[in-house]
């Protein structure tokens, strides 16, 4: 989902959302290990520790960034469709047709 917002957006790598959430997953598989040596093999799933830190860096940069509702709510940035353009005259005309 955060390679196709990036790709859609038009961010760079640094910019956007895909670099920090595969940052943050690597740093939730780490505490994974960790929480796993620490309680002699008896540890948690390890999705206790990646999603609050995946979620946690879409949430924090989203709000940071202004993204956070399109994001949330849509996926993708909005963008007008590059296939379906009008003229200035036909837009008119369509107004007036209505």
């Amino acid at each position: 989902m955060f390679f196709r917002y990036d790709w859609l957006a038009k961010k760079t790598l640094r910019a956007g959302y895909f670099l920090w959430a595969i940052f943050a997953y690597g740093l939730g598989l780490l505490v994974t290990y960790v929480a796993l040596n620490l309680m002699d093999g008896h540890g948690q799933p390890a999705l206790l520790y990646i999603v609050p830190f995946t979620l946690g860096t879409f949430l924090m940069l989203g709000l940071k960034r202004g993204d956070l509702k399109v994001l949330w709510t849509r996926g993708e940035p909005e963008r007008p469709c590059m296939h379906y353009q009008l003229h200035a005259n036909e837009a008119e005309e369509l107004s007036q047709d209505r």
